[in-house]
């Protein structure tokens, strides 16, 4: 044998090897020697029985690499290279079932949201703003909705997933876990308005399910959970930014939201 194509085949009899040497070492410790009831500490105990056989594996395989004649070589490694390759394939496929499993209960957990509105709007936008006004409409639809600062404003539209809905729907909760402790935070504060908040949940009513608040530079350092929500909507538009369709605003109010 050619010693690129002796070199080519040991490499991959190794690695071969090594897949048959790690499952074969996560299953026989997970099934004789770790307990069904040993939790996490179990699975990791099992994990340290898939890498040491694994190591063993390829310290087999690459011994015989070494000593066994070509036809030798290729007759030993050939079973363990399909073995290796069955494996392999069952892992990918394995973890793409899983994969999606995950994803579809995510979405159903998504699918039990409340549904939720929440308009953020800023009176007097700075050119350098990402937007004079942001709202999601969660549960109707699963659109966010922005428009950008002058001189030139835009209506920007685009898809948010249920992980964006988490992130708004817990920054909606801070601002009511504010509210419950003082029912108007805001008024009295000294200072121009930073951003106008307004949000409903829809679920029974109480004094934190919805509102609108006209927010000073004064009341969010007295109350940092209500600056929350800007955050969130800062940190959606800034991950979907480059998915957004965007048109020239014509004739729509820029700043102030609506009911």
């Amino acid at each position: 044998m050619h010693m690129w194509s002796r070199i080519l085949v040991g490499t991959v009899f190794v690695l071969s090897a090594m897949i048959c040497g790690g499952f074969a070492g996560a299953w026989g410790g997970g099934h004789y020697l770790v307990g069904r009831d040993s939790g996490l500490a179990g699975a990791v105990t099992v994990l340290g029985y898939g890498i040491l056989g694994a190591a063993l594996g390829a310290a087999v395989a690459a011994a015989l690499a070494r000593w066994l004649p070509g036809r030798g070589l290729l007759l030993t490694a050939l079973p363990v290279v399909l073995a290796g390759g069955v494996l392999a394939w069952w892992s990918v496929v394995a973890y793409s079932d899983a994969a999606e499993q995950q994803r579809v209960a995510s979405e159903d957990g998504y699918e039990r949201l409340p549904a939720f509105r929440v308009a953020i709007a800023h009176p007097s936008p700075a050119v350098a703003s990402p937007f004079a006004r942001f709202e999601i409409r969660w549960g109707t639809d699963r659109d966010a909705t922005l428009v950008t600062a002058e001189p030139a404003p835009r209506r920007c539209v685009f898809a948010i997933g249920g992980p964006d809905a988490v992130r708004m729907l817990g920054a909606l909760r801070a601002v009511g876990a504010v509210l419950i402790r003082a029912q108007s935070p805001c008024d009295g504060t000294p200072g121009a308005v930073e951003h106008q908040l307004e949000w409903r949940i829809d679920e029974p009513h109480s004094v934190e399910s919805a509102g609108r608040l006209a927010l000073t530079a004064a009341c969010l350092d007295a109350h940092p959970g209500l600056a929350v929500p800007l955050t969130a909507a800062l940190e959606i538009e800034s991950r979907h930014r480059r998915a957004r369709a965007c048109r020239p605003l014509v004739d729509e109010p820029a700043v102030a939201p609506s009911r």
